[in-house]
């Protein structure tokens, strides 16, 4: 009879409204310009640039910039994971050209990725800041191979 009223209750507090918006809140896209700080696969070489993420129907286009270099990508959003695969953005076509994937997952205002390129056996990390919260947001060089 205990158990029975705990679950009676358990069950009226979570179909009220409120609990059920808080339920099914969804993490918000990482849309707008970030700040990005990482170490790269393998050496661990530390890199530092922005990025800009924009909607593209049910995906997201992503934009690195790291001085000179620009990688671009396709990103989807799952939960509160987000997944994107990502090229070097070169205006002619290279023989080896550099194909990636990331995932990242929200943390706090930010994100927290993972990241490897095709044929690697090693992880590298990145990590997001809104552009507008960062701290000396004006992008570096980087000095790896991002």
């Amino acid at each position: 009879m205990r158990i029975f009223l705990m679950l009676t209750c358990w069950l009226t507090l979570c179909s009220t409204p409120a609990a059920f918006a808080q339920l099914s809140q969804t993490v918000k896209a990482p849309l707008g310009d970030w700040l990005c700080n990482g170490q790269n696969p393998g050496d661990q070489r530390q890199y530092r640039g922005q990025v800009s993420v924009i909607q593209s129907g049910e995906t997201y286009t992503v934009l690195w910039r790291f001085g000179s270099s620009t990688y671009i990508g396709t990103g989807v959003l799952v939960g509160d994971s987000f997944a994107v695969t990502f090229t070097q953005n070169q205006m002619t076509p290279q023989p080896n050209p550099v194909v990636g994937l990331v995932l990242f997952k929200q943390r706090g205002s930010g994100w927290e990725g993972q990241w490897t390129q095709m044929g690697s056996k090693s992880l590298g990390k990145e990590n997001w800041v809104r552009l507008g919260n960062a701290p000396g947001t004006a992008p570096g060089n980087a000095p790896g191979s991002r």
